[in-house]
């Protein structure tokens, strides 16, 4: 693992820890806010199978079986709760995990980050 990588992967799992923290006394927001980050995820991962296969030969369906193993890594660890027991994160295209962060970014209301912001992109 590059180092790289494994800088994203901190840099994501922090992202998550800070958005499923939750005080005892919230239980139900929690669920909610969950609820809808990964909706938001699901949609993310719909319109970006569909973005990658209209500028390629694979289906949607064959791309959106690969972002299926990010979706699903990313819900297990949210809900992992102990770091002894995190999931082994996918291999897949460079490409995907970029144009899924941008759909997620926007599905939340906020920007990509700095990539996004350097390149000149507007939302």
């Amino acid at each position: 693992m590059t180092m790289r990588r494994f800088r994203r992967r901190q840099a994501l799992a922090k992202v998550l820890e800070q958005t499923t923290a939750q005080p005892p006394q919230s239980a139900p927001l929690y669920s909610t806010t969950v609820s809808s980050l990964v909706r938001a995820l699901e949609l993310a991962a719909d319109r970006t199978a569909t973005t990658i296969a209209h500028g390629t030969k694979q289906t949607r369906r064959e791309v959106r079986e690969r972002l299926n193993e990010v979706v699903n890594w990313l819900i297990a660890s949210l809900r992992n709760t102990t770091q002894s027991a995190v999931p082994v994160p996918p291999v897949i295209a460079r490409e995907y995990v970029s144009t899924l962060k941008v759909e997620f970014s926007h599905r939340v209301g906020c920007d990509a980050g700095p990539e996004r912001r350097r390149s000149g992109e507007a939302r």
